[in-house]
């Protein structure tokens, strides 16, 4: 018979491996329709999955900021963390993660299309992080966020905790990388659109929506070590634990 928990947890890890796999697999795609689809320029971009470059502009009503710097921004997403330790080891812990955005305006040479970042897969660099500690507070920005968060950086006798806050942002000027389907604006009446690009807006609309602030070369380098880690790595635990599993079975005795 077989021993039941090893059993047990050799067919969690067959399954991880599948899921693994599976994503190595759609991002190893992914990054097949990146390195296929031509990039256009603005005034020329036509309904469909599109590839465009170009520049940040926010709308003129925008009034967004992020919560740490007070940068008016586009969009914006930050973590809290703690430093916890537990016997010998040690780890961050996520204690609030959150995302905002805005629909703005993505220039370049040619023109501008409005660009709706709900749903997108955002790949954006760090822009600010700021630590607390013993005998060190966090910045004024920080603590008010955290007063309004009814959070605290203080842990017992009033001693600080170890925290990390970490914030990423898309502002006015960003380069940015956006493919993404393009579809009627439904902010433009019908037939009042003066040039083409006016009366579309980028979106999400299929399997693949990305924001990005890096170059499309480094993104797709980052993508296919990605892509080549969870199909190699996925792959490798699958026939790992389907071994073990025939082993407990007896099949391979």
């Amino acid at each position: 018979m077989p021993d039941t928990m090893k059993f047990i947890y050799v067919t969690i890890g067959f399954f991880v491996g599948i899921v693994i796999a599976m994503w190595g697999i759609k991002t190893w795609k992914n990054f097949q329709i990146i390195s296929n689809i031509p990039t256009s320029k603005i005034r020329s971009i036509a309904m469909g999955l599109v590839e465009i470059k170009g520049k940040v502009l926010p709308k003129k009503e925008s009034s967004l900021a992020s919560p740490f710097t007070k940068k008016p921004c586009v969009w914006y997403q930050y973590t809290i963390e703690e430093y916890r330790k537990s016997g010998k080891s040690s780890r961050w812990v996520t204690l609030k993660k959150a995302s905002a955005g805005e629909k703005f305006f993505c220039q370049d040479d040619t023109g501008c299309v409005l660009i709706d970042p709900r749903g997108a897969k955002l790949d954006v660099a760090l822009d600010a992080v700021f630590n607390s500690g013993f005998g060190k507070d966090p910045p004024q920005n920080v603590m008010s966020f955290l007063k309004e968060s009814k959070m605290s950086f203080e842990g017992f006798l009033g001693i600080n905790k170890t925290m990390r806050y970490r914030e990423w942002y898309l502002k006015r000027g960003d380069a940015i990388y956006v493919l993404g389907k393009a579809g009627d604006n439904p902010h433009v009446e019908e037939g009042t659109a003066i040039n083409n690009n006016e009366d579309l807006m980028i979106g999400k609309g299929g399997s693949i929506f990305i924001i990005s602030d890096k170059e499309e070369k480094q993104l797709l380098n980052s993508m296919k070590q990605n892509a080549l880690w969870g199909i190699v790595s996925g792959g490798i635990l699958m026939a790992l634990c389907l071994a073990g599993l025939l082993l407990e079975l007896n099949v391979l005795r």
